[in-house]
């Protein structure tokens, strides 16, 4: 969501998500490492000005 106050000031607020189930395996020097990324969210408040 981004609303303009005026010609110069924007302010935006939201919410992010990103699904992801990634599972891997790799070598590291010999050594086998289990890699797993879980689901990523966050909140963001931004105020924007424009020059």
């Amino acid at each position: 969501m981004c609303s303009a106050i005026n010609d110069n000031f924007s302010v935006e607020a939201g919410y992010r998500y990103m699904k992801s189930n990634m599972q891997d395996t790799i070598t590291v020097s010999g050594v086998d490492v289990k890699l797993e990324i879980d689901p990523i969210s966050n909140w963001f408040v931004g105020v924007n000005y424009k020059f």
